[in-house]
C-alpha cells in the first residue's frame, strides 16, 4: 500500500547509488520512489544528496528490482509479530551498560544470533493504555533502528512504571 501526498504517491525506497559511493546510506533507504497519480510520471529522489532520475521503460526493471515496498501491517499481522517479540528473552544489555534487572523492569527484550546466541538487537516496548502496541528495535551491528507496529500516540518510555509507583530507591 503506497502513501499518497496530494498528487504524489510514495511507492517505496532503495539505496541511493551516489550516497553509497561515498560511504553513506548504509540502511539503503535514501532513494525515494515516486509516482504522479495524475500524469503517471515516475521518478526517484534522494532525500539526502538530491540525486534522482526519471523512471523510463529502459531503466524500470533495474529500479523496480531494488525497490522496497512500504506497507502497513494488518491488525492480525501486527498482533502476530508482537506476540513473537513478546517471547524473546530478557537479558543484560552489555553494549548499553543496562543490567538484566533494569531490562526486566522496563520489558526490554533481545534478539539473539541463530549462529552463536549472542545479542544482535534490542527490543524496546512502546505502550498505549497499558498494552504493548509496538517495539522499537535497535540492531547492534551495523547500528540501525526500525519499528514493529505504530508508535503514534504511545505513552512515554517508562510511563507504565511511573504510573504504578515504581520508582528507584523506594
Amino acid at each position: 500500500m503506497a502513501k499518497i501526498y496530494g498528487v504524489k504517491e510514495l511507492l517505496g525506497d532503495s539505496g541511493c547509488p551516489e550516497c553509497i559511493k561515498v560511504g553513506n546510506d548504509r540502511t539503503h533507504n535514501h532513494l525515494q520512489h515516486w509516482r504522479n497519480t495524475e500524469t503517471g510520471e515516475e521518478w526517484t529522489f534522494c532525500n539526502r544528496c538530491g540525486h534522482g532520475e526519471t523512471i523510463t521503460e529502459a531503466n524500470r526493471a533495474d529500479i523496480e528490482s531494488v525497490r522496497k515496498i512500504k506497507r502497513e501491517l494488518t491488525e492480525e499481522e501486527r498482533e502476530s509479530v508482537l506476540a513473537e517479540a513478546n517471547e524473546l528473552p530478557i537479558m543484560e544489555l552489555k553494549s548499553r551498560g543496562i543490567s538484566r534487572l533494569t531490562a526486566e523492569r522496563f520489558g526490554v527484550r533481545v534478539g539473539l544470533s541463530s549462529v552463536n546466541r549472542e545479542v544482535v538487537s534490542h527490543f524496546y516496548p512502546k505502550h498505549k493504555n497499558g498494552r504493548i502496541v509496538s517495539y522499537k528495535i535497535r540492531n547492534l551491528d551495523p547500528k540501525s533502528f526500525y519499528a514493529i507496529g505504530s508508535g503514534s500516540g504511545c505513552d512515554f518510555f517508562g510511563e507504565q512504571q511511573a504510573i504504578a509507583g515504581d520508582v528507584w530507591g523506594k
